[in-house]
């Protein structure tokens, strides 16, 4: 699905709205669960928007949104990822850098599904290679449906 509109007019709650839906349709995340939906922005300032909007929909319905991007304490993003995220938004750098680090807690965080996981790129031009890097990444790790 591709949705190209005007600023302001809704763009990130089109795909924040049916991920918030379908994670209400899961199981409750258990302790080491990863997240069920992981949206990549390409910027610091889009992930603080995603992040805001999912959480201001998210929130009432028990959804826990953590967003994960450069220029913002690292212990502090991978505390909250171990605490359990059921969105996590994330710059593509950062989230490499996280599951590149060496510490297996945070790559199993990103990593292991509940039941179904739900990828969404909010993005204002083409693909940067870390973003393609870690869409491949994070597509890899989802787990089949057979």
């Amino acid at each position: 699905m591709q949705g190209i509109a005007r600023t302001g007019s809704g763009k990130t709650l089109a795909f924040v709205l049916p991920s918030i839906i379908h994670i209400m349709a899961q199981p409750d995340l258990r302790p080491g669960d990863g997240p069920v939906a992981v949206i990549l922005a390409p910027t610091r300032e889009l992930a603080k928007q995603v992040q805001e909007v999912a959480e201001q929909f998210g929130k009432p319905c028990g959804v826990n949104t953590v967003a994960v991007y450069g220029g913002a304490d690292k212990r502090a993003q991978i505390g909250a990822l171990e605490r359990g995220a059921h969105i996590v938004v994330a710059c593509p750098g950062r989230l490499l850098d996280l599951i590149q680090s060496g510490k297996k807690s945070t790559e199993n965080k990103i990593s292991n599904k509940s039941q179904a996981a739900q990828i969404s790129i909010e993005r204002h031009s083409s693909s940067s290679m870390k973003l393609t890097e870690c869409l491949i990444w994070v597509s890899r790790s989802i787990p089949s449906q057979s």
